[in-house]
């Protein structure tokens, strides 16, 4: 079913790749993401010849929004309130991910 219903929608997506690509200026923000799923395709792709490899990512996206939304100490305002109520033991993280710890 995976060979099926991918391999299709990933020709498309690659025929529509390699025409775009000539369009755009390399150095471009459309020429590099062009550049960049060329350059990427085989492990883009990789899922297509291995079962064992999940089509989603949920896996990731659960275990990377713990981090994205927890307080992160590189995102506050500047104002001295919001971060003195940010760092609480165990609440904040700095963008490392890596616990931070309050004075």
């Amino acid at each position: 079913m995976r060979v099926r219903r991918c391999q299709p929608v990933l020709g498309q997506l690659k025929a529509w790749v390699d025409l775009q690509k000539p369009l755009h200026l390399p150095e471009g923000p459309m020429g590099a993401a062009l550049r960049y799923i060329s350059n990427q395709w085989k492990p883009l792709t990789v899922f297509m010849g291995d079962p064992k490899i999940p089509i989603h990512n949920n896996a990731s996206e659960s275990a990377l929004r713990i981090i994205a939304v927890d307080v992160s100490l590189c995102t506050l305002s500047s104002s001295t309130r919001n971060l003195e109520r940010a760092i609480v033991p165990g609440n904040a993280r700095r963008a490392t991910g890596a616990l931070a710890t309050a004075a």
